[in-house]
This record gives structure tokens, sequence and C-alpha cells, in this order.
């Protein structure tokens, strides 16, 4: 009853096979395909079409938000899944596998499944005569997967937004929206007003919807008046330890609603004890000090993995980090995409700071060493009441190289944190010492300028 549940990045001692790396390289190089941005659904809704529309063989609770909603995702999956329903679970963007964007009870799908449902999408794309993108063949994948797995229950995040997003094809028996902060603002405009906007695209006629802390209400109760949708804020009677616990309150509590406006959804105060424990790797996670204890010289008070890479996300994570470590002076290894406005992240992020590295791993998403190391100089420069240390990058910003120069020469009462990018964690982890499965994310895409 009182184990604790935690989502693990599935071990396997086989290495992809060429023809399974091939099978991917097919789905990636759909980025490949210059579109404007989506401005309709009708893409994704003639693809769902064409196999019978999928996504209304299982019921679904639809998270949007702009931090928090993979956590909630995990958490209201698990919390199902301990009730004893069959969970399918979409999240994006993945760690180290493409495969953990699809799980079932918490398995990612199988290789199998993918080499038969994949031709059958891009066969269907021939057939009907559609340009699709990436994201729409990965949704379609989560929900033919999910269809053939004969789920209960499919809990979908949102990639960006809402009206537009990909995953609006679904209704949801709940929709939970986690937070509002400043991100893709070329896709959903430069205000928190028009950001929540393109979230509240994701309420459904009829059908409740629950709010993080300190949104807009206005804008959303708005819109679910509009819709005729119960509307509901989180709540509690105390303040949040850390923003883990805040997203455990409202994947409880949405859960709470979708028992109070479905009379046949059973879950016990077990179910919620237990499946409310599940953590997402990378989200203010600790790492198991002996994965690298013995491995490098020095031993840090605590090395600790997040993918905070917006301005919010890094407010919430150095919030955090000074409650529990505000004796530790902060050594961070950071990482950010390009396509990030990283002056804001620096804004919030370097005040803590007392030594900075910058890495870049080979993916076309990530800001290039060189890009990245003179940007964090000239707003240093900029700002010299910020003490930050910033160090010239280790071979390139290589990420081994950097690990270990951390990690040989910290003192015992640095905290170490590494944060940015959800494209850096695969090596970070791997440093570390994880086992993660790892299929074919760091590459250039043929072809791709």
């Amino acid at each position: 009853r009182n184990q604790r549940v935690k989502f693990r990045l599935c071990r396997s001692n086989m290495e992809p096979s060429t023809s399974f790396e091939d099978l991917l390289l097919k789905i990636y190089t759909l980025n490949k395909v210059k579109i404007e941005p989506r401005m309709s659904l009708s893409t994704i809704q003639k693809l769902a079409e064409g196999f019978g529309n999928p996504q209304d063989s299982f019921r679904v609770i639809h998270v949007a938000g702009t931090n928090g909603k993979g956590t909630v995702s995990l958490k209201v999956a698990s919390i199902l899944q301990q009730a004893g329903y069959k969970v399918g679970l979409c999240t994006s963007p993945h760690i180290t596998s493409y495969r953990e964007r699809f799980r079932v009870n918490g398995e990612m799908i199988s290789e199998e499944l993918m080499f038969k449902l994949v031709p059958q999408i891009l066969e269907k794309r021939d057939e009907l005569d559609l340009t699709i993108r990436y994201p729409d063949a990965t949704f379609m994948l989560a929900l033919l997967a999910f269809q053939e797995s004969n789920v209960d229950f499919a809990v979908i995040e949102c990639s960006v937004g809402g009206t537009y997003d990909v995953t609006n094809i679904v209704t949801g028996d709940v929709s939970i929206i986690t937070s509002i902060g400043y991100d893709h603002k070329s896709l959903l405009g430069n205000t928190l007003e028009s950001i929540a906007s393109h979230k509240a695209g994701i309420i459904k006629k009829g059908k409740p919807v629950i709010i993080g802390r300190d949104l807009p209400k206005e804008i959303f109760e708005k819109v679910a008046k509009e819709k005729e949708a119960p509307f509901y804020e989180v709540s509690h009677d105390r303040t949040p330890k850390n923003f883990v616990e805040e997203n455990g309150w409202l994947a409880e509590q949405a859960l709470r609603i979708l028992m109070k406006h479905s009379e046949d959804v059973k879950i016990s105060e077990e179910a919620f004890e237990t499946g409310i424990q599940a953590c997402q790797p990378c989200r203010l996670e600790l790492v198991d000090p002996s994965l690298y204890t013995g491995k490098f010289k020095a031993s840090p008070r605590a090395v600790i993995l997040d993918v905070a890479h917006n301005e919010a996300g890094a407010r919430r994570l150095f919030n955090d980090l000074k409650k529990e470590y505000k004796e530790n002076p902060i050594t961070l290894i950071m990482g950010i995409a390009s396509t990030k406005e990283v002056e804001d992240i620096f804004a919030i992020v370097y005040p803590h700071v007392k030594t900075l590295h910058l890495i870049s791993p080979p993916h076309f998403r990530l800001m290039k060493i060189d890009d990245l190391f003179n940007r964090s100089r000239n707003f240093l420069q900029s700002h010299s009441e910020i003490t930050c240390q910033l160090q010239e990058p280790l071979q390139n910003g290589d990420v081994e190289v950097t690990i270990s120069q951390v990690l040989n020469n910290c003192d015992g009462n640095d905290l170490v944190v590494i944060c940015g990018s959800f494209f850096i964690m695969e090596q970070c982890r791997k440093v570390l010492g994880y086992e993660d499965v790892c299929t074919l994310n760091n590459f250039d895409i043929p072809g791709r300028n």
C-alpha cells in the first residue's frame, strides 16, 4: 500500500536494430516538412477519420499547460491504473527513447507494435494525399496503439498550446490546465492572456475543466461558461512544498471531479494514495548518489536533474531549490533549445548560481555552444551585480567532459544542478550512470537545413 510508485525509463540489453532505426527515421524526417504554424486541425482530423476515429474508442483525460503537464499526466494515469483501469499515457517530448511517448500501464509500447502501425500511418497518408508532420504521425501512433491495446482511459498531454494542438481532436472527460507562462511565443502570442486563450481551447462542451493555481481565472471561466463546462480551480488548505506536490494535488482533484461527473468511475483512496506517488524523471529529480559515488573524485551535496526549459519552469525550479538547499552554493550545468528566449531564463537562473558550465550535445534542436556561451557572457557583462562565474565551454560543450570536470572538482557542500532542454538529458543520464533505453535521438535529420 505504501510502496512508492516511480516511472522508470525502461532498460534493455538489446541495441535497436538497423531496421528499427530506419523506421524511426521515417517518422523523424517528417520534421523536414515546412508548413506555416498550424491554424487548423483538418489534417489530423482527416487522418483520424481515415482510421475510423480511434480516439473515440476510449475515454480521455486531456492535459494542457506551460509547465507541469507531463507530471500531472503521469500521476493521473498512475492513479487510474492503481484503480484497476487499463491506461494509455501519451506525453512529449521524450528523454531517451521515442517509445516513451506511448505507454500502456506504465510500459512503453513495443518495437513490434511500431513496426505494425507506422507503415499503416504512412500508407494512409499517401492514400488520402495528405501532407503530415511529425506531430501528426506521432499522435496518430498513440491513438492507434491505445486502440490496439484496448485501453479504458488515455491520458493525453498537449504538446504546444491547446486550440490548434494536434491532440485537440479528442474530447476529454475532464480537461486539466496546469499552468500558464511565457513559452512558444511565436505560436501562442506574446501575452499571458493570448497563451491562456490557446490553452483554454481544450475545454469541451459540457465536460468539466480544472485549472491550476495562480492562472488568469477569468479567461478560463469565460470559455467554460460559453461551453457549459463545469469549472473548477485546484484548492488546498496550505502552500505546496514544491511544484511536484502542487501537480499532485491537481491530478488528484481532477480525478475526484471525474468521479463526481461520471458515476461509473470508481477510484479507491488506496489508489489515490499509491498512484499519486508516481514521478517523472528529470523533474526535480534527486540523482541516487550510488550511481556516481566512486565514479568521480569528489562528491557534491546532491545532483539534481530538471527539464526547466523556459522562464516559468526556471522560476519554479530555483524557488524550490532555495527552500531545500538554501545553504548550498549551486554549480549549474545547462543546455537550452535554440528557439528559447534565453535572456529571460538567464535573468531568473544566473543570480542563484555560483559557477556556470554550458553544454550542447549534438541535437538539431539545441542552441550551439558558441551562441549560448556568447549570449551568457554578454548578459553577465551587462548585469555586473550578478556574481555567477561563467566557465569556458569544455571540448565544445561536451556533456561527459563537463560533468566529469564538475564532479571531479566540486566541494562536498555544492549542489550540482543539471537543467534546461529535454534534449540534453539522455547524455547527462548516461554519464551519471543511468541505464535507460536509447533509440536514435541525437542526430541531424537527413536533408534538414
